[in-house]
């Protein structure tokens, strides 16, 4: 109704547009009377997203500790800690004193796996319900938990063409490995894409045709 997004209007403003106004009643109504907060996520249509947990870095020393503890007891190989964007739902609850994590699961352009996403979200939510002592038992642990550093390399088109991804969400990268490629019509290869880092793939953005200065993945390395 007003084009805005959802997660781009917190806390909201009860006077507002229609997107503001629900901004504002879930926030008052449901989130700040919460103790803790997850917001589960999954790939847009165009997007193709590493499963991992993120928690914030932007509120108290209580509040980002106890996020850090949620997020690792989601039993995620992957986790991460990084500064999120103002007036989005995870930075106005921490900023609030709620604990707040994103959980991110999905493949937006794929169906065929979309269970096994939904899967990781339910896991995540009742290891995490038996670690804050609301249910018995202990949380189901990853055996070899990596952090992720909060900063992105992102790979971009750097001509016009057909893309042609060769790696997807989770595909662990050595710096120089072939990535994709942009073709031309007739299959001609326009340019090659290597990654620029030891790493792993966070995110394909997902393209047909792709202009220059298009952003095609986003790269992200260890925490040593």
């Amino acid at each position: 109704m007003d084009g805005k997004s959802l997660n781009s209007v917190f806390p909201g403003d009860p006077n507002g547009s229609a997107t503001e106004v629900l901004a504002h009643y879930l926030f008052r109504k449901l989130v700040v009377k919460s103790d803790y907060h997850i917001d589960l996520r999954g790939g847009d249509l165009a997007e193709s997203h590493l499963i991992h947990s993120i928690h914030p870095s932007n509120a108290s020393e209580r509040v980002n500790r106890i996020s850090e503890e949620m997020s690792r007891a989601c039993g995620f190989e992957y986790f991460q800690s990084r500064q999120v964007d103002p007036r989005s739902l995870v930075y106005e609850a921490s900023r609030a004193g709620v604990p707040s994590i994103i959980t991110q699961c999905g493949l937006g352009y794929k169906t065929q796996p979309e269970e096994d996403f939904i899967n990781s979200h339910i896991q995540a939510v009742t290891n995490n319900l038996k670690h804050l002592g609301m249910l018995d038992g202990s949380p189901v642990s990853h055996p070899n938990p990596r952090e992720l550093s909060p900063d992105f390399d992102q790979v971009r088109a750097t001509t016009c063409g057909i893309f042609q991804g060769i790696v997807d969400q989770g595909d662990l990268l050595a710096r120089g490995q072939l990535i994709g490629r942009v073709t031309a019509l007739d299959g001609t290869v326009l340019e090659e894409l290597t990654s620029p880092i030891d790493g792993v793939v966070h995110e394909l953005l997902v393209r047909r045709v792709v202009f220059q200065g298009d952003l095609l993945y986003n790269l992200v390395q260890f925490r040593a």
